[in-house]
């Protein structure tokens, strides 16, 4: 509020030009509304703005320091229908297809100046403006609809933040983040390439946060209990490749042991390929690598150029799952690479090695309750 207008309110006596005006701005989409209910059919221009004439009251401002933030109604006429169908107002209130209840969650913001502040050029004094939410229709008949408003700062039934809460888990789409798709914005950034660019390698892992080796880039012998094996050396047990998380010596590897991790391994993909189905256990199934993801064969057939692996075959399903985990989105964003100088195109992590400077931009909450 200008000292200007302060003073003039101040006044004992105020002049007849010196009338309070009330001006009324909602928001309707991406629209906004400009109403004022003066005595007068003609529109009232203020801050570079037409004010239409428009029949309403506005009942319950309060201001206090103590107790329940005050919840105001406004009540206008029943013009729904008028709304709907009348294309010259429609024009001149700037909207198409009015519904009342597209008010609700709206904003309504009250604007007051003197009378001869209005429909002139020049600086605008005003009082401060009063900004609420159309919370909800508390009535409406033929004749009247009366909307009740809440201050922005009523948090009464909000809930903080406003997306369910998961505890364990993310709830973020993995993989989805695009910088040219803004309409998705709780999604993951992660894109198989750590640093992004054609001569980075791709690092995949399972929903389980198993990595996904390409064949050729290990050797592994057998396990035995005599050797001694230092961390990142991989061997084979019971059909499977497994990774040292630690050293160790006669440790023997099995699925949840803190000394091993199993690792998948994949082929490139091919028409003419031979791959094996595991019908007991799944994750034991033949992986390939095709159009720069990882599958997993998911149903036996013969390999030819029409069951070539997609999002959308029957045949194939992918095997690069994020497990929603902590965890996963720590294995990918502080990941550290094992450099390879014979292939830039695909790599893997060090085992259990993590650069704890890389923020994780996990979507969950951890400090609340688990549920899945």
């Amino acid at each position: 509020m200008s000292d200007v207008i302060a003073k003039e309110a101040n006044d004992l006596v105020m002049a007849s030009d010196e009338a309070l005006v009330s001006l009324f701005e909602i928001t309707v989409g991406s629209s906004t509304l400009y109403l004022h209910a003066e005595n007068t059919e003609n529109n009232i221009e203020f801050g570079g703005n037409n004010y239409v004439p428009f029949p309403m009251i506005i009942e319950g401002i309060d201001i206090g320091g103590d107790g329940a933030m005050a919840r105001p109604s406004v009540t206008i006429p029943n013009v729904e229908s008028v709304l709907k169908s009348d294309t010259t107002i429609n024009s001149e209130l700037g909207i198409t297809d009015f519904d009342i209840e597209d008010l609700i969650g709206e904003r309504l913001t009250r604007r007051q100046t003197l009378s001869k502040y209005v429909d002139q050029t020049g600086t605008e004094y005003e009082f401060p403006s009063a900004v609420y939410v159309i919370d909800r229709i508390s009535s409406k008949n033929s004749l009247m609809i009366q909307l009740e408003l809440s201050s922005p700062f009523d948090l009464a039934g909000a809930r903080v933040p406003s997306r369910p809460v998961a505890g364990k888990y993310c709830p973020w789409v993995y993989k989805q983040w695009t910088s040219s798709n803004t309409d998705v914005r709780s999604a993951c950034y992660w894109k198989s390439k750590k640093i992004q660019g054609s001569n980075n390698p791709f690092l995949f892992f399972t929903i389980d946060d198993e990595p996904l080796i390409k064949t050729d880039l290990i050797s592994a012998n057998a396990w035995s209990s005599s050797t001694a094996y230092t961390t990142g050396a991989f061997v084979t047990h019971e059909g499977l490749t497994w990774q040292a998380n630690v050293d160790s010596t006669n440790k023997t590897p099995y699925e949840g042991s803190i000394y091993w991790k199993i690792c998948r391994r994949y082929t490139i993909w091919a028409s003419n390929g031979n791959y094996s189905l595991d019908t007991v256990d799944l994750r034991k199934s033949s992986y390939v690598f095709h159009s720069n993801e990882v599958w997993r064969i998911s149903r036996a057939h013969i390999s030819s150029a029409s069951t070539a692996p997609s999002a959308t075959s029957k045949y194939w399903m992918r095997a690069d799952v994020c497990g929603k985990l902590l965890s996963s989105c720590k294995a990918r964003y502080q990941g550290v690479f094992h450099n390879s100088s014979s292939n830039t195109t695909h790599g893997y992590s060090k085992s259990d090695t993590f650069d704890t400077e890389v923020s994780l931009p996990f979507g969950g909450f951890p400090g609340t309750r688990k549920f899945r």
